[in-house]
């Protein structure tokens, strides 16, 4: 697709699209981690405080809508209408498991990163998620199973790790994807962080101590380094998820 555009054409619908996609993230409480090229990272419960469910819950609900931003609002716009004259399509791959939080590079050109293993999972998971759907893990899909709005198909196992499935998540309810849905709404997300603030509060009163950062120009020498588990439920998508976008042909 880049190659038959402008640059700045590219940059224009990119631009449109995540900035829409900070307000999602921003709205349930889940952290964009970074922007790769077309990819979105993006991670939630990044707390060893927080609570994965709901975590899992939000992240799932972000990945619907996003989806459904791109085929209902992008793809009827001027730019990809008139300019791209294909429609967008992305893929999405969600896991929930451990991850790692660190700072990379020197005193002028640094940045914040999660690593570890549901890292490279969820980038599987979003490789193997059919394009215009989001695809989550086993793991994920235990946490957010008994959530009335969601549906679930097989997908299979993940290449490579052949005892983790994975699952094509759905809109079972038409308002989760307009924004709509009554039931997962502020106040269980402030009683959540309500929750996460106590047990941070309880932790600090019981033991000194903080996180290490992890500084290095390159991941190989950040894991000869100390390190400590930003969480053990973390929701990830992203670059282990990535939002990729791809134009449909015809």
């Amino acid at each position: 697709m880049s190659s038959n555009l402008e640059p700045f054409t590219i940059v224009k619908m990119l631009n449109t699209l995540f900035t829409y996609f900070d307000h999602l993230t921003s709205e349930f409480n889940v952290e964009k981690i970074t922007t790769i090229g077309d990819a979105y990272v993006a991670c939630s419960s990044i707390s060893a405080f927080a609570d994965a469910k709901v975590g899992a819950l939000s992240i799932c609900l972000v990945g619907l809508q996003m989806q459904a931003y791109v085929e209902h609002q992008l793809n009827t716009s001027a730019i990809v209408l008139d300019i791209i004259g294909k429609p967008l399509k992305m893929r999405i791959g969600v896991h929930t498991g451990p991850a790692y939080g660190a700072i990379m590079g020197g005193p002028k050109n640094f940045r914040y990163d999660i690593l570890g293993d549901t890292v490279q999972i969820a980038e599987k998971c979003q490789e193997k998620a059919p394009i215009g759907s989001v695809s989550i893990t086993h793991p994920t899909q235990k946490l957010v199973a008994d959530y009335h709005g969601f549906a679930f198909s097989l997908l299979g196992p993940l290449e490579g790790i052949p005892n983790l499935l994975s699952y094509v998540l759905q809109a079972a309810d038409e308002r989760i994807v307009t924004g709509e849905d009554a039931e997962f709404d502020a106040k269980e997300r402030e009683a959540a962080e309500e929750r996460e603030a106590a047990e941070r509060r309880a932790a600090i009163l019981a033991e000194a101590g903080g996180s290490a950062l992890i500084i290095g120009p390159d991941g190989k020498k950040m894991r000869n380094r100390s390190s400590s588990v930003a969480s053990q439920g973390a929701s990830i998508a992203g670059r282990m998820a990535k939002s990729r976008l791809y134009s449909q042909a015809g």
